[in-house]
Protein backbone atom coordinates (compact mmCIF):
# COMPACT_ATOMS: atom_id res chain seq x y z
CA UNK A 1 0.00 0.00 0.00
CA UNK A 2 1.03 3.55 -0.75
CA UNK A 3 1.20 6.08 1.71
CA UNK A 4 2.30 9.87 0.99
CA UNK A 5 4.12 11.63 4.43
CA UNK A 6 5.38 15.12 4.47
CA UNK A 7 8.28 15.93 5.60
CA UNK A 8 9.96 19.67 6.13
CA UNK A 9 13.00 20.87 4.08
CA UNK A 10 15.11 24.23 3.50
CA UNK A 11 13.11 27.19 3.68
CA UNK A 12 14.15 28.29 -0.11
CA UNK A 13 13.01 24.18 -1.27
CA UNK A 14 9.47 25.06 1.08
CA UNK A 15 8.79 28.24 -0.82
CA UNK A 16 8.97 26.51 -3.90
CA UNK A 17 7.42 23.19 -3.31
CA UNK A 18 6.16 23.51 0.42
CA UNK A 19 7.28 19.96 0.69
CA UNK A 20 9.19 17.25 0.15
CA UNK A 21 7.27 13.95 -0.15
CA UNK A 22 8.07 10.86 0.22
CA UNK A 23 6.63 7.38 -1.12
CA UNK A 24 6.76 4.00 1.05
CA UNK A 25 5.97 1.39 -1.25
CA UNK A 26 6.36 -3.03 -1.03
CA UNK A 27 5.60 -5.20 -3.73
CA UNK A 28 5.04 -7.97 -1.37
CA UNK A 29 2.82 -6.65 1.39
CA UNK A 30 5.06 -9.12 3.99
CA UNK A 31 8.28 -7.90 2.98
CA UNK A 32 9.92 -5.14 5.00
CA UNK A 33 8.58 -1.37 3.47
CA UNK A 34 10.94 -0.11 0.65
CA UNK A 35 11.53 4.44 0.94
CA UNK A 36 11.84 5.81 -2.32
CA UNK A 37 11.22 9.68 -3.00
CA UNK A 38 8.23 10.58 -4.63
CA UNK A 39 8.29 13.69 -6.15
CA UNK A 40 5.72 16.27 -8.09
CA UNK A 41 5.16 14.42 -10.95
CA UNK A 42 3.70 11.15 -8.95
CA UNK A 43 1.75 13.12 -7.10
CA UNK A 44 0.11 14.81 -10.17
CA UNK A 45 0.04 11.35 -11.74
CA UNK A 46 -1.76 10.12 -8.67
CA UNK A 47 -4.54 13.09 -8.75
CA UNK A 48 -4.85 12.24 -12.51
CA UNK A 49 -5.21 8.95 -12.17
CA UNK A 50 -8.04 10.00 -9.33
CA UNK A 51 -10.02 12.60 -11.72
CA UNK A 52 -9.94 10.13 -14.40
CA UNK A 53 -11.57 7.40 -12.35
CA UNK A 54 -14.45 10.27 -11.03
CA UNK A 55 -14.89 11.14 -14.25
CA UNK A 56 -15.70 7.59 -15.51
CA UNK A 57 -18.36 7.40 -12.31
CA UNK A 58 -22.17 7.14 -13.80
CA UNK A 59 -23.87 7.59 -10.31
CA UNK A 60 -27.82 6.24 -9.37
CA UNK A 61 -30.20 8.87 -8.26
CA UNK A 62 -30.33 8.93 -4.53
CA UNK A 63 -31.97 11.66 -2.21
CA UNK A 64 -29.06 11.90 0.26
CA UNK A 65 -25.58 13.12 0.06
CA UNK A 66 -24.32 10.07 2.02
CA UNK A 67 -25.39 7.28 -0.71
CA UNK A 68 -23.49 9.42 -3.08
CA UNK A 69 -20.31 9.51 -1.11
CA UNK A 70 -20.29 5.47 -0.44
CA UNK A 71 -21.18 4.51 -3.77
CA UNK A 72 -18.19 6.71 -4.81
CA UNK A 73 -15.96 5.30 -2.49
CA UNK A 74 -16.79 2.00 -3.78
CA UNK A 75 -16.38 2.46 -7.23
CA UNK A 76 -12.82 4.16 -6.58
CA UNK A 77 -11.92 0.92 -4.85
CA UNK A 78 -12.93 -1.54 -7.43
CA UNK A 79 -10.98 0.49 -9.67
CA UNK A 80 -7.55 1.62 -7.52
CA UNK A 81 -5.56 -1.11 -7.25
CA UNK A 82 -5.61 -1.56 -3.27
CA UNK A 83 -2.01 -1.86 -2.65
CA UNK A 84 -0.92 1.94 -4.28
CA UNK A 85 -4.33 3.68 -3.12
CA UNK A 86 -5.59 3.78 0.23
CA UNK A 87 -9.39 4.86 -0.17
CA UNK A 88 -11.54 5.95 2.94
CA UNK A 89 -13.58 8.96 5.05
CA UNK A 90 -11.75 11.77 5.34
CA UNK A 91 -11.28 13.59 8.37
CA UNK A 92 -11.87 16.98 6.59
CA UNK A 93 -13.74 16.04 3.43
CA UNK A 94 -15.91 13.05 2.70
CA UNK A 95 -13.56 10.92 1.08
CA UNK A 96 -9.47 10.75 1.45
CA UNK A 97 -7.00 9.24 -0.95
CA UNK A 98 -3.49 8.06 0.79
CA UNK A 99 -4.19 10.81 3.38
CA UNK A 100 -3.31 13.49 0.33
CA UNK A 101 -5.47 13.42 -1.87
CA UNK A 102 -9.93 14.78 -0.46
CA UNK A 103 -12.74 14.60 -2.05
CA UNK A 104 -15.95 16.31 -1.38
CA UNK A 105 -19.66 15.07 -2.97
CA UNK A 106 -22.31 17.86 -2.87
CA UNK A 107 -26.04 17.50 -4.04
CA UNK A 108 -28.30 20.15 -5.06
CA UNK A 109 -25.81 22.86 -4.04
CA UNK A 110 -27.77 26.27 -4.98
CA UNK A 111 -27.41 28.63 -1.84
CA UNK A 112 -24.71 30.96 -1.54
CA UNK A 113 -24.36 29.87 2.03
CA UNK A 114 -23.69 26.57 1.22
CA UNK A 115 -21.50 27.34 -1.60
CA UNK A 116 -19.18 29.93 1.14
CA UNK A 117 -19.00 26.29 3.28
CA UNK A 118 -17.91 24.57 0.46
CA UNK A 119 -15.22 26.52 -0.34
CA UNK A 120 -13.95 26.79 3.27
CA UNK A 121 -13.70 23.14 3.80
CA UNK A 122 -11.82 22.55 1.20
CA UNK A 123 -9.48 25.34 1.30
CA UNK A 124 -9.02 24.55 5.32
CA UNK A 125 -7.95 20.72 3.75
CA UNK A 126 -5.82 22.34 1.28
CA UNK A 127 -3.64 24.28 4.08
CA UNK A 128 -2.17 20.43 4.94
CA UNK A 129 -2.61 18.65 1.87
CA UNK A 130 -1.94 19.46 -2.32
CA UNK A 131 -4.72 18.32 -3.85
CA UNK A 132 -9.18 18.63 -3.52
CA UNK A 133 -11.69 17.26 -5.80
CA UNK A 134 -15.25 18.71 -5.74
CA UNK A 135 -18.01 16.67 -7.16
CA UNK A 136 -21.57 18.43 -7.71
CA UNK A 137 -24.07 15.63 -7.89
CA UNK A 138 -28.22 15.81 -8.21
CA UNK A 139 -29.17 19.01 -9.53
CA UNK A 140 -26.37 21.21 -11.35
CA UNK A 141 -26.50 24.81 -12.55
CA UNK A 142 -23.67 26.21 -14.64
CA UNK A 143 -23.65 29.14 -12.80
CA UNK A 144 -22.78 27.13 -9.36
CA UNK A 145 -20.14 25.94 -11.24
CA UNK A 146 -19.04 28.88 -12.58
CA UNK A 147 -19.22 30.46 -9.02
CA UNK A 148 -17.34 27.81 -7.69
CA UNK A 149 -14.27 28.04 -10.21
CA UNK A 150 -14.19 31.84 -9.40
CA UNK A 151 -14.19 31.11 -5.16
CA UNK A 152 -11.49 28.97 -5.27
CA UNK A 153 -9.17 30.59 -8.12
CA UNK A 154 -9.14 33.67 -5.51
CA UNK A 155 -8.80 31.60 -2.60
CA UNK A 156 -5.44 30.15 -3.78
CA UNK A 157 -4.39 33.93 -4.89
CA UNK A 158 -5.06 35.61 -2.13
CA UNK A 159 -3.76 32.96 0.46
CA UNK A 160 -0.06 31.98 0.66
CA UNK A 161 -0.78 28.50 2.60
CA UNK A 162 -2.60 27.09 -0.40
CA UNK A 163 -0.82 29.06 -3.27
CA UNK A 164 -0.26 26.62 -6.06
CA UNK A 165 -2.49 23.75 -4.37
CA UNK A 166 -5.13 22.38 -7.22
CA UNK A 167 -8.77 22.30 -7.11
CA UNK A 168 -11.32 20.43 -9.80
CA UNK A 169 -14.51 20.78 -9.99
CA UNK A 170 -16.62 17.60 -11.98
CA UNK A 171 -20.48 18.12 -12.50
CA UNK A 172 -22.48 15.30 -12.57
CA UNK A 173 -25.44 16.75 -14.07
CA UNK A 174 -28.08 14.55 -16.63
CA UNK A 175 -26.28 15.73 -19.40
CA UNK A 176 -22.83 14.69 -17.65
CA UNK A 177 -24.09 11.37 -17.11
CA UNK A 178 -24.88 10.71 -20.38
CA UNK A 179 -21.77 11.54 -21.38
CA UNK A 180 -19.58 9.37 -19.54
CA UNK A 181 -22.38 6.48 -19.79
CA UNK A 182 -21.55 7.03 -23.71
CA UNK A 183 -17.96 7.15 -22.52
CA UNK A 184 -17.97 3.50 -21.03
CA UNK A 185 -19.62 2.18 -23.72
CA UNK A 186 -16.50 3.03 -25.16
CA UNK A 187 -13.98 2.26 -22.93
CA UNK A 188 -15.46 -1.42 -22.40
CA UNK A 189 -13.51 -1.65 -25.61
CA UNK A 190 -10.35 -0.86 -25.13
CA UNK A 191 -8.29 -2.60 -22.72
CA UNK A 192 -8.34 -1.33 -18.78
CA UNK A 193 -5.71 1.32 -18.45
CA UNK A 194 -3.00 0.20 -15.10
CA UNK A 195 -3.48 2.82 -12.64
CA UNK A 196 -0.44 0.99 -10.88
CA UNK A 197 2.28 3.26 -9.31
CA UNK A 198 4.94 0.46 -9.55
CA UNK A 199 4.10 0.10 -13.28
CA UNK A 200 4.59 4.31 -13.46
CA UNK A 201 7.57 4.10 -11.86
CA UNK A 202 8.89 1.44 -14.65
CA UNK A 203 7.69 3.73 -17.20
CA UNK A 204 9.43 7.25 -15.98
CA UNK A 205 12.92 5.46 -15.05
CA UNK A 206 12.87 4.19 -18.91
CA UNK A 207 11.83 7.47 -19.84
CA UNK A 208 14.87 8.67 -18.31
CA UNK A 209 17.15 6.62 -19.61
CA UNK A 210 16.10 7.35 -23.11
CA UNK A 211 16.35 11.05 -22.24
CA UNK A 212 19.82 10.49 -20.85
CA UNK A 213 21.08 7.95 -23.84
CA UNK A 214 19.64 10.60 -26.47
CA UNK A 215 22.38 13.78 -24.04
CA UNK A 216 24.86 11.10 -24.53
CA UNK A 217 24.32 10.33 -28.44
CA UNK A 218 24.64 13.77 -28.89
CA UNK A 219 27.05 14.94 -26.81
CA UNK A 220 29.50 12.44 -28.99
CA UNK A 221 28.32 13.51 -31.66
CA UNK A 222 29.28 17.01 -31.01
CA UNK A 223 32.53 15.82 -29.87
CA UNK A 224 33.10 14.02 -32.94
CA UNK A 225 32.13 17.02 -35.11
CA UNK A 226 34.88 19.24 -33.25
CA UNK A 227 37.26 16.78 -33.68
CA UNK A 228 37.06 17.04 -37.19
Amino acid sequence: MVKVAYKPCSEHVEQENRFIVQICFSENLSSDLKHEPLDIKMLSYIFNVVVQVVEDWVPKKYAKEDKYRDELMRFLRERLPSEDYAVGKGAFLDIEINDEIGIELKRNLKSKTERNRLVGQVTDFLKQHSYALVVLCGKVEQKIVNDLNSSFKFSTLSSSLIQNKIVKIISKDKSQILKEKNKRVLLQRINKPSFSLIDYMKQTQTQKKKEIEHKNRKKLKKQKHVRS
